[in-house]
């Protein structure tokens, strides 16, 4: 009985070191002066068709079986973009909607350029990173950072690669990459 309670002790140790050390390798981005106008510019943003993007998607179909009258699920990755005043600094968000939860969203590199396709410039960049939620939810608004955008400019593109949410239900899933231009709210 004292061995069973030894080596459960000494797991117990060795599992709260390893959630230790991965809770500080998952960085947390949320921004602490997001205001409720920002929320509502941001809602009212996804709210309103975009006929010049497409947000990134992921689906999970939640059964094995290919005949299964179960629906599959619908997630994804929205860039939102605020404007501080009439300045060229620019708010970026990613804001993740979905069927299944998540916790955590994590990319290879996200760009920010103009939206010209011959002459194109890219105004910020976020190098590879793990973005913690802090919380499971089907919907997170996750801010990315500031960008210096033209004021003359009104909208952007965003080119991204190996985005990636971390669901609970499948562990980290890809997505699509985020196409074409959009608005500077």
């Amino acid at each position: 009985m004292k061995k069973l309670l030894v080596v459960l002790f000494g797991f117990c140790l060795v599992f709260s070191a390893s959630i230790t050390s991965f809770a500080e390798s998952v960085q947390q981005n949320i921004p602490t002066n997001i205001s409720r106008s920002d929320i509502e510019t941001i809602q009212n943003a996804l709210n309103r068709p975009n006929p010049d993007g497409t947000p990134a998607q992921n689906t999970n179909n939640k059964s094995q079986d290919s005949i299964s009258t179960e629906a599959a699920s619908l997630n994804t990755i929205t860039p939102a973009f605020i404007r501080s005043g009439t300045t060229s600094t620019v708010q970026v968000y990613l804001v993740y909607n979905g069927t299944d939860a998540a916790n955590a969203i994590k990319f290879d590199s996200i760009k920010i350029n103009n939206t010209s396709l011959l002459f194109p410039k890219t105004y910020t960049s976020f190098p590879a990173k793990v973005y913690n939620f802090g919380v499971l939810s089907n919907y997170f608004y996750l801010y990315l950072g500031n960008a210096t955008i033209p004021t003359s400019e009104t909208k952007v593109r965003v080119s991204d690669s190996g985005l990636m949410a971390y669901q609970a239900q499948f562990g980290w899933k890809s997505f699509t990459n985020i196409i074409g231009e959009w608005p500077i709210q």
